[in-house]
Protein backbone atom coordinates (compact mmCIF):
# COMPACT_ATOMS: atom_id res chain seq x y z
CA UNK A 1 0.00 0.00 0.00
CA UNK A 2 1.22 3.36 -0.87
CA UNK A 3 0.77 6.27 1.34
CA UNK A 4 0.44 9.47 0.13
CA UNK A 5 0.79 12.95 2.40
CA UNK A 6 -2.59 14.86 3.17
CA UNK A 7 -1.85 18.00 1.02
CA UNK A 8 -1.54 15.56 -2.21
CA UNK A 9 -5.38 14.73 -1.44
CA UNK A 10 -6.72 17.90 -1.02
CA UNK A 11 -4.83 19.59 -3.70
CA UNK A 12 -8.18 18.60 -6.33
CA UNK A 13 -10.95 19.86 -3.83
CA UNK A 14 -8.57 23.29 -3.72
CA UNK A 15 -8.43 23.18 -7.39
CA UNK A 16 -12.06 23.11 -8.61
CA UNK A 17 -13.18 25.13 -5.30
CA UNK A 18 -10.39 28.14 -7.17
CA UNK A 19 -11.90 26.86 -10.35
CA UNK A 20 -15.52 27.95 -9.54
CA UNK A 21 -16.82 31.55 -9.94
CA UNK A 22 -17.82 32.93 -6.84
CA UNK A 23 -21.28 32.39 -6.02
CA UNK A 24 -20.70 28.65 -6.63
CA UNK A 25 -17.74 28.39 -3.89
CA UNK A 26 -20.24 30.46 -1.88
CA UNK A 27 -22.95 27.93 -2.31
CA UNK A 28 -20.74 24.83 -1.07
CA UNK A 29 -19.85 26.60 1.54
CA UNK A 30 -22.66 26.92 2.98
CA UNK A 31 -24.84 23.24 1.64
CA UNK A 32 -23.39 21.83 4.80
CA UNK A 33 -24.58 23.96 7.36
CA UNK A 34 -28.62 24.34 5.26
CA UNK A 35 -28.19 20.52 5.58
CA UNK A 36 -28.37 20.43 8.94
CA UNK A 37 -30.98 23.41 9.50
CA UNK A 38 -33.47 21.15 7.27
CA UNK A 39 -32.54 17.79 8.87
CA UNK A 40 -33.33 19.69 12.25
CA UNK A 41 -36.33 21.73 10.79
CA UNK A 42 -38.44 17.83 9.95
CA UNK A 43 -37.34 16.14 13.01
CA UNK A 44 -39.17 18.92 15.27
CA UNK A 45 -42.25 19.05 12.71
CA UNK A 46 -42.80 15.39 13.34
CA UNK A 47 -42.80 16.11 17.29
CA UNK A 48 -46.25 18.67 16.38
CA UNK A 49 -49.25 16.76 17.19
CA UNK A 50 -51.62 16.30 14.21
CA UNK A 51 -55.31 16.86 14.80
CA UNK A 52 -56.91 13.58 13.39
CA UNK A 53 -60.85 13.01 12.97
CA UNK A 54 -60.82 10.51 15.78
CA UNK A 55 -59.20 12.90 18.11
CA UNK A 56 -61.51 16.07 17.34
CA UNK A 57 -64.57 13.55 17.85
CA UNK A 58 -63.33 12.65 21.46
CA UNK A 59 -62.88 16.23 22.00
CA UNK A 60 -66.37 16.97 20.85
CA UNK A 61 -67.94 14.12 23.20
CA UNK A 62 -66.04 15.05 26.26
CA UNK A 63 -68.10 19.04 25.81
CA UNK A 64 -71.05 16.89 24.88
CA UNK A 65 -71.06 15.02 28.33
CA UNK A 66 -69.94 18.35 30.46
CA UNK A 67 -72.87 20.18 28.38
CA UNK A 68 -75.36 17.58 29.45
CA UNK A 69 -73.31 17.66 33.40
CA UNK A 70 -74.77 20.89 33.34
CA UNK A 71 -78.05 21.48 31.71
CA UNK A 72 -79.22 17.70 32.06
CA UNK A 73 -81.05 17.78 28.24
CA UNK A 74 -80.71 14.15 26.74
CA UNK A 75 -82.20 14.29 23.53
CA UNK A 76 -79.91 17.63 22.92
CA UNK A 77 -77.19 15.35 23.49
CA UNK A 78 -78.06 12.16 21.86
CA UNK A 79 -78.71 14.92 19.06
CA UNK A 80 -75.01 15.91 19.15
CA UNK A 81 -73.87 12.92 19.44
CA UNK A 82 -75.48 11.31 16.41
CA UNK A 83 -74.28 14.05 14.52
CA UNK A 84 -70.29 12.78 15.00
CA UNK A 85 -71.13 10.55 12.88
CA UNK A 86 -69.49 7.50 14.31
CA UNK A 87 -71.10 4.00 13.89
CA UNK A 88 -73.31 3.10 16.97
CA UNK A 89 -72.92 6.30 18.82
CA UNK A 90 -74.05 5.03 22.26
CA UNK A 91 -71.12 2.30 22.13
CA UNK A 92 -69.18 4.01 20.78
CA UNK A 93 -69.40 6.97 23.92
CA UNK A 94 -69.45 3.93 26.01
CA UNK A 95 -65.83 2.43 24.71
CA UNK A 96 -64.47 6.33 25.26
CA UNK A 97 -65.47 6.30 28.82
CA UNK A 98 -64.56 2.65 29.72
CA UNK A 99 -61.17 3.76 28.53
CA UNK A 100 -61.05 6.92 30.57
CA UNK A 101 -61.70 4.65 33.36
CA UNK A 102 -59.03 2.36 32.61
CA UNK A 103 -56.45 5.23 31.65
CA UNK A 104 -57.43 6.97 35.19
CA UNK A 105 -57.39 9.99 32.85
CA UNK A 106 -59.74 13.51 35.01
CA UNK A 107 -61.90 12.58 37.08
CA UNK A 108 -64.42 15.06 36.30
CA UNK A 109 -64.67 13.89 32.46
CA UNK A 110 -64.37 10.69 33.23
CA UNK A 111 -67.72 10.84 35.74
CA UNK A 112 -69.42 13.72 32.62
CA UNK A 113 -68.52 10.65 30.20
CA UNK A 114 -70.31 7.65 32.08
CA UNK A 115 -72.70 10.01 33.66
CA UNK A 116 -74.05 10.49 29.72
CA UNK A 117 -73.64 6.50 28.86
CA UNK A 118 -75.75 5.77 31.57
CA UNK A 119 -78.37 8.59 30.77
CA UNK A 120 -78.29 6.92 27.13
CA UNK A 121 -79.19 3.35 28.67
CA UNK A 122 -75.91 1.76 27.90
CA UNK A 123 -73.86 -0.03 30.96
CA UNK A 124 -70.59 -2.30 30.78
CA UNK A 125 -69.26 -3.84 33.78
CA UNK A 126 -66.83 -1.27 34.32
CA UNK A 127 -68.76 1.50 33.64
CA UNK A 128 -71.23 -0.27 36.63
CA UNK A 129 -68.54 -0.64 39.26
CA UNK A 130 -67.05 2.76 38.16
CA UNK A 131 -70.81 4.50 38.67
CA UNK A 132 -71.00 2.47 42.37
CA UNK A 133 -68.21 4.15 43.34
CA UNK A 134 -68.44 7.11 42.44
CA UNK A 135 -72.21 8.19 42.84
CA UNK A 136 -75.04 6.81 45.27
CA UNK A 137 -77.67 5.86 43.12
CA UNK A 138 -81.38 4.99 43.84
CA UNK A 139 -80.99 1.48 43.66
CA UNK A 140 -83.76 0.07 41.05
CA UNK A 141 -84.59 -3.81 40.44
CA UNK A 142 -83.59 -4.19 36.71
CA UNK A 143 -83.31 -6.89 34.43
CA UNK A 144 -79.77 -7.19 33.16
CA UNK A 145 -80.01 -8.03 29.26
CA UNK A 146 -76.20 -9.22 28.09
CA UNK A 147 -75.22 -8.27 24.58
CA UNK A 148 -71.87 -9.43 22.76
CA UNK A 149 -70.99 -5.86 20.89
CA UNK A 150 -67.75 -5.42 18.95
CA UNK A 151 -67.20 -1.39 18.61
CA UNK A 152 -64.11 -0.39 16.52
CA UNK A 153 -61.83 2.42 18.18
CA UNK A 154 -58.06 2.85 18.37
CA UNK A 155 -57.22 1.00 20.22
CA UNK A 156 -59.72 -1.98 19.15
CA UNK A 157 -61.23 -3.16 21.99
CA UNK A 158 -62.36 -6.41 22.80
CA UNK A 159 -66.23 -7.33 22.89
CA UNK A 160 -67.81 -5.66 25.69
CA UNK A 161 -70.76 -6.76 27.75
CA UNK A 162 -73.43 -4.50 27.80
CA UNK A 163 -76.70 -3.76 29.93
CA UNK A 164 -80.29 -2.50 28.66
CA UNK A 165 -81.77 -0.57 31.43
CA UNK A 166 -84.79 2.03 32.51
CA UNK A 167 -83.48 5.43 31.88
CA UNK A 168 -82.12 6.62 35.06
CA UNK A 169 -81.94 10.30 36.05
CA UNK A 170 -77.33 11.10 36.63
CA UNK A 171 -77.01 12.92 39.76
CA UNK A 172 -74.15 13.15 42.27
CA UNK A 173 -76.56 12.82 45.68
CA UNK A 174 -80.09 11.92 44.72
CA UNK A 175 -82.07 10.69 48.13
CA UNK A 176 -82.66 6.96 49.03
CA UNK A 177 -86.65 5.80 48.35
CA UNK A 178 -87.39 3.59 51.30
CA UNK A 179 -88.95 0.68 50.10
CA UNK A 180 -92.67 -0.33 51.10
CA UNK A 181 -93.53 -3.89 51.76
CA UNK A 182 -96.98 -4.65 51.72
CA UNK A 183 -98.32 -6.91 53.47
CA UNK A 184 -100.91 -9.41 51.90
CA UNK A 185 -104.71 -9.09 54.24
CA UNK A 186 -105.58 -12.77 55.40
CA UNK A 187 -107.81 -15.02 53.38
CA UNK A 188 -109.44 -17.74 53.79
CA UNK A 189 -110.37 -20.36 50.65
CA UNK A 190 -113.48 -22.63 50.84
CA UNK A 191 -112.54 -26.15 50.77
CA UNK A 192 -116.49 -27.53 51.17
CA UNK A 193 -118.69 -27.98 48.29
CA UNK A 194 -121.26 -25.56 50.50
CA UNK A 195 -119.79 -23.88 53.53
CA UNK A 196 -122.53 -22.43 55.88
CA UNK A 197 -121.36 -18.36 57.29
CA UNK A 198 -122.68 -18.49 60.75
CA UNK A 199 -123.29 -15.25 62.90
CA UNK A 200 -121.44 -16.45 65.15
CA UNK A 201 -118.58 -19.08 66.32
CA UNK A 202 -120.20 -22.24 66.80
CA UNK A 203 -122.94 -24.68 65.00
CA UNK A 204 -125.45 -23.43 67.54
CA UNK A 205 -125.54 -19.61 66.04
CA UNK A 206 -127.73 -19.48 62.91
CA UNK A 207 -127.07 -19.26 59.11
CA UNK A 208 -126.63 -16.08 57.47
CA UNK A 209 -125.01 -16.90 54.24
CA UNK A 210 -123.12 -19.72 52.45
CA UNK A 211 -120.28 -20.20 50.29
CA UNK A 212 -119.08 -22.92 47.71
CA UNK A 213 -115.89 -24.48 47.14
CA UNK A 214 -113.02 -22.42 46.22
CA UNK A 215 -114.48 -19.14 46.63
CA UNK A 216 -111.86 -16.42 49.10
CA UNK A 217 -113.03 -14.32 52.45
CA UNK A 218 -111.20 -11.66 54.04
CA UNK A 219 -110.43 -13.19 57.47
CA UNK A 220 -110.74 -10.33 60.27
CA UNK A 221 -110.57 -12.26 63.22
CA UNK A 222 -110.85 -15.37 65.32
CA UNK A 223 -112.39 -17.26 68.07
CA UNK A 224 -110.76 -17.60 71.09
CA UNK A 225 -110.25 -21.18 70.87
CA UNK A 226 -108.97 -20.20 67.24
CA UNK A 227 -111.43 -23.12 65.39
CA UNK A 228 -113.41 -20.25 63.70
CA UNK A 229 -112.58 -17.06 61.56
CA UNK A 230 -114.81 -14.18 61.59
CA UNK A 231 -114.74 -13.12 58.19
CA UNK A 232 -116.25 -10.32 55.74
CA UNK A 233 -118.27 -9.87 53.78
CA UNK A 234 -120.85 -12.30 52.89
CA UNK A 235 -123.78 -10.67 51.39
CA UNK A 236 -122.59 -7.79 52.65
CA UNK A 237 -122.63 -8.73 55.97
CA UNK A 238 -119.81 -10.13 58.72
CA UNK A 239 -119.79 -13.91 59.48
CA UNK A 240 -118.24 -17.06 60.80
CA UNK A 241 -116.92 -20.06 59.04
CA UNK A 242 -115.20 -23.22 60.65
CA UNK A 243 -111.35 -23.15 60.55
CA UNK A 244 -111.92 -26.93 59.51
CA UNK A 245 -113.69 -26.23 56.24
CA UNK A 246 -111.16 -23.56 54.98
CA UNK A 247 -107.11 -22.84 53.97
CA UNK A 248 -106.41 -19.97 55.71
CA UNK A 249 -103.57 -17.75 54.14
CA UNK A 250 -101.74 -14.62 55.01
CA UNK A 251 -100.51 -13.11 58.07
CA UNK A 252 -102.38 -15.22 60.18
CA UNK A 253 -100.74 -14.53 63.24
CA UNK A 254 -101.81 -10.56 63.22
CA UNK A 255 -105.63 -11.72 63.09
CA UNK A 256 -107.16 -10.01 66.14
CA UNK A 257 -109.11 -12.34 68.64
CA UNK A 258 -113.23 -11.49 69.00
CA UNK A 259 -114.34 -11.29 72.69
CA UNK A 260 -117.43 -9.41 72.20
CA UNK A 261 -119.22 -12.27 71.05
CA UNK A 262 -122.52 -12.22 72.06
CA UNK A 263 -123.97 -15.69 73.19
CA UNK A 264 -125.96 -18.05 70.63
CA UNK A 265 -129.68 -17.89 70.35
CA UNK A 266 -131.40 -21.01 72.49
CA UNK A 267 -131.31 -24.30 71.08
CA UNK A 268 -134.81 -24.61 69.35
CA UNK A 269 -136.66 -27.76 70.89
CA UNK A 270 -137.09 -30.44 68.35
CA UNK A 271 -140.21 -30.06 66.56
CA UNK A 272 -141.73 -34.07 67.09
CA UNK A 273 -143.15 -35.63 64.35
CA UNK A 274 -146.86 -34.58 63.23
CA UNK A 275 -149.41 -36.61 65.39
CA UNK A 276 -151.81 -38.52 62.81
CA UNK A 277 -154.74 -35.82 62.66
CA UNK A 278 -158.02 -37.16 64.43
CA UNK A 279 -160.32 -37.49 61.68
CA UNK A 280 -163.14 -34.75 61.08
CA UNK A 281 -166.45 -35.19 59.34
CA UNK A 282 -165.92 -31.95 57.89
CA UNK A 283 -163.39 -33.29 55.11
CA UNK A 284 -163.78 -35.84 52.57
CA UNK A 285 -160.36 -37.00 52.95
CA UNK A 286 -158.11 -37.05 55.79
CA UNK A 287 -153.82 -37.34 56.24
CA UNK A 288 -153.81 -40.34 57.99
CA UNK A 289 -149.97 -40.92 57.76
CA UNK A 290 -147.12 -38.97 56.97
CA UNK A 291 -143.41 -40.62 57.15
CA UNK A 292 -139.75 -39.86 55.49
CA UNK A 293 -138.23 -42.74 53.94
CA UNK A 294 -135.34 -44.16 54.96
CA UNK A 295 -131.63 -43.62 53.74
CA UNK A 296 -131.98 -47.40 52.61
CA UNK A 297 -135.14 -47.07 50.67
CA UNK A 298 -134.32 -44.03 49.06
CA UNK A 299 -130.99 -45.05 47.69
CA UNK A 300 -128.56 -42.86 49.80
CA UNK A 301 -127.77 -39.32 48.87
CA UNK A 302 -128.04 -39.75 45.47
CA UNK A 303 -131.18 -41.56 45.19
CA UNK A 304 -134.83 -40.07 44.70
CA UNK A 305 -136.24 -36.87 45.40
CA UNK A 306 -139.78 -37.73 45.29
CA UNK A 307 -143.50 -37.43 47.22
CA UNK A 308 -145.47 -41.20 46.92
CA UNK A 309 -148.99 -40.94 47.88
CA UNK A 310 -151.67 -43.32 48.34
CA UNK A 311 -155.40 -42.84 48.83
CA UNK A 312 -157.84 -45.18 50.59
CA UNK A 313 -161.28 -45.21 50.89
CA UNK A 314 -163.11 -45.71 54.12
CA UNK A 315 -162.39 -49.56 54.36
CA UNK A 316 -158.92 -49.04 53.73
CA UNK A 317 -158.48 -50.40 50.40
CA UNK A 318 -156.75 -48.35 47.31
CA UNK A 319 -158.92 -46.08 45.41
CA UNK A 320 -158.34 -45.13 41.96
CA UNK A 321 -159.30 -42.30 39.89
CA UNK A 322 -158.82 -39.44 42.65
CA UNK A 323 -157.01 -35.99 41.73
CA UNK A 324 -154.12 -35.08 44.10
CA UNK A 325 -151.95 -31.42 43.64
CA UNK A 326 -149.54 -29.68 44.72
CA UNK A 327 -149.95 -26.53 46.90
CA UNK A 328 -147.25 -25.13 46.07
CA UNK A 329 -147.10 -26.24 42.04
CA UNK A 330 -151.24 -26.07 41.24
CA UNK A 331 -150.78 -27.15 37.85
CA UNK A 332 -149.31 -30.54 38.61
CA UNK A 333 -151.83 -32.70 38.85
CA UNK A 334 -151.53 -36.02 39.22
CA UNK A 335 -154.57 -38.95 39.07
CA UNK A 336 -154.13 -42.19 41.77
CA UNK A 337 -154.18 -45.42 39.58
CA UNK A 338 -152.62 -44.07 36.60
CA UNK A 339 -149.15 -44.50 34.98
CA UNK A 340 -148.62 -47.51 36.02
CA UNK A 341 -147.65 -46.39 39.92
CA UNK A 342 -150.23 -49.07 40.99
CA UNK A 343 -153.68 -49.17 42.74
CA UNK A 344 -154.56 -45.98 44.74
CA UNK A 345 -151.10 -44.46 43.82
CA UNK A 346 -149.63 -41.25 42.57
CA UNK A 347 -145.90 -39.73 42.40
CA UNK A 348 -144.74 -36.30 42.66
CA UNK A 349 -140.74 -35.06 42.15
CA UNK A 350 -139.70 -33.06 44.96
CA UNK A 351 -137.07 -30.32 43.76
CA UNK A 352 -135.21 -27.93 46.15
CA UNK A 353 -137.97 -26.07 47.72
CA UNK A 354 -140.01 -28.73 48.84
CA UNK A 355 -143.88 -28.68 48.68
CA UNK A 356 -147.59 -29.81 50.36
CA UNK A 357 -150.20 -31.80 48.53
CA UNK A 358 -153.99 -32.19 48.61
CA UNK A 359 -156.84 -34.49 47.21
CA UNK A 360 -158.51 -32.69 44.51
CA UNK A 361 -161.53 -34.16 44.37
CA UNK A 362 -163.89 -33.11 47.79
CA UNK A 363 -162.45 -31.54 50.64
CA UNK A 364 -159.09 -32.45 51.81
CA UNK A 365 -156.14 -31.88 54.60
CA UNK A 366 -153.25 -30.49 53.23
CA UNK A 367 -150.06 -31.82 54.65
CA UNK A 368 -147.29 -30.00 56.27
CA UNK A 369 -144.86 -28.92 54.19
CA UNK A 370 -142.38 -32.19 52.80
CA UNK A 371 -138.95 -30.46 53.25
CA UNK A 372 -135.90 -31.41 51.25
CA UNK A 373 -133.35 -29.24 52.78
CA UNK A 374 -131.21 -30.48 55.85
CA UNK A 375 -131.73 -27.43 58.29
CA UNK A 376 -135.29 -27.19 57.66
CA UNK A 377 -135.89 -31.28 58.23
CA UNK A 378 -136.63 -31.74 61.97
CA UNK A 379 -133.77 -33.61 63.28
CA UNK A 380 -135.78 -36.48 65.25
CA UNK A 381 -137.08 -37.72 61.45
CA UNK A 382 -133.10 -37.56 60.24
CA UNK A 383 -132.57 -39.60 63.29
CA UNK A 384 -135.52 -42.00 62.63
CA UNK A 385 -134.72 -42.27 58.87
CA UNK A 386 -131.06 -43.28 59.17
CA UNK A 387 -129.57 -40.02 58.14
CA UNK A 388 -127.23 -39.49 61.10
CA UNK A 389 -127.07 -41.50 64.68
CA UNK A 390 -128.00 -38.23 67.04
CA UNK A 391 -128.55 -34.74 67.21
CA UNK A 392 -124.66 -33.79 67.96
CA UNK A 393 -124.12 -35.70 64.90
CA UNK A 394 -126.52 -33.90 62.77
CA UNK A 395 -125.92 -30.33 63.58
CA UNK A 396 -122.50 -31.28 62.60
CA UNK A 397 -123.50 -32.97 59.35
CA UNK A 398 -125.74 -30.03 58.59
CA UNK A 399 -123.35 -27.25 59.25
CA UNK A 400 -120.41 -29.45 57.30
CA UNK A 401 -123.34 -29.39 54.28
CA UNK A 402 -122.45 -33.15 54.40
CA UNK A 403 -126.21 -34.44 54.30
CA UNK A 404 -128.18 -35.17 51.58
CA UNK A 405 -129.44 -32.06 50.74
CA UNK A 406 -132.38 -31.94 48.26
CA UNK A 407 -132.47 -35.28 48.16
CA UNK A 408 -135.14 -36.82 50.32
CA UNK A 409 -138.54 -38.82 50.02
CA UNK A 410 -141.66 -38.85 51.20
CA UNK A 411 -144.64 -41.05 51.83
CA UNK A 412 -148.30 -39.39 52.22
CA UNK A 413 -151.11 -41.59 52.54
CA UNK A 414 -154.86 -40.05 52.68
CA UNK A 415 -157.84 -41.78 53.63
CA UNK A 416 -161.57 -41.05 52.69
CA UNK A 417 -163.88 -40.47 55.33
CA UNK A 418 -167.41 -41.72 54.49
Amino acid sequence: MILLPPTFCARPFLAIMTSRPFWIRRLLYFFPLLLVLFISAGCERANVPVSTPSTEKEREAIQIAADFAQDGDLARARTRLNALDVPKAEQWLAVLAERYISEGKDATTTDHLVALTLALEVKTASIVRYARARFTPTPAPTKILMVELAVTFTPEPSPLAIVKAPEPTPTSTPTPTPTVTSVPTPFAIVRAEVLNVRAGPGTSYPVVGRLTDGESVNIIGQSVDGAWWQVCCVDQKRGWVSGALVEAQGRLGDVPVITDVPPPPPTPTPRPPTPTPVPQASVDFRVVSTRMLSIQENGGCVGMHNIFVTVLDAAGAPLDGVRVGRVWVPEDIKVTGADNKGPGRAEFDLFKHGDQVRVLDGTSETTRPLEVEDEKIPIPELIAAGYCPDETECRRLIDENRLCRFHYSWEVIFQRTW
